[in-house]
């Protein structure tokens, strides 16, 4: 499965839907996407030192992190997703510091849900 979204010409709307960090991960660690949340020494996931290049706000690639392996422990692609949805909803309603972005990043996410779908059963059928 080949992912065609890209974050560097594309970039997520800041700060990050958990959907769209999941497919920037799955993207940048295809075949090896388990090294994404590897913990640095200094107690980082891999990716946010890796994917710096990627704009998003501090931990939200491990939201997308956290829905892929969602999908790795449960088999639910929808649950998953339905997660990162509800985790990107919280942020509004808790009074996140980027109301004016709820919208554009709830329409890209959406957007990329196809994708994301076929590169996690993709995900699922090599695991």
């Amino acid at each position: 499965m080949s992912i065609t979204y890209d974050y560097r010409t594309a970039p997520p709307v800041y700060p990050g839907h958990p959907v769209t960090c999941a497919l920037a991960v799955l993207r940048h660690y295809a075949g090896r996407v388990s090294d994404a949340w590897k913990r640095t020494d200094h107690g980082w996931l891999v990716c946010e030192g890796e994917m710096s290049d990627c704009p998003t706000a501090g931990g939200h690639l491990s939201e997308g992190c956290r829905l892929i392996q969602r999908v790795l422990a449960s088999g639910d692609v929808e649950a998953a997703i339905r997660a990162g949805d509800e985790t990107w909803h919280r942020g509004r309603v808790i009074g996140g510091d980027h109301p004016d972005r709820f919208i554009p990043g709830q329409e890209q996410a959406d957007r990329l849900k196809p994708q994301l779908r076929a590169a996690l059963a993709a995900l699922l059928q090599v695991q």
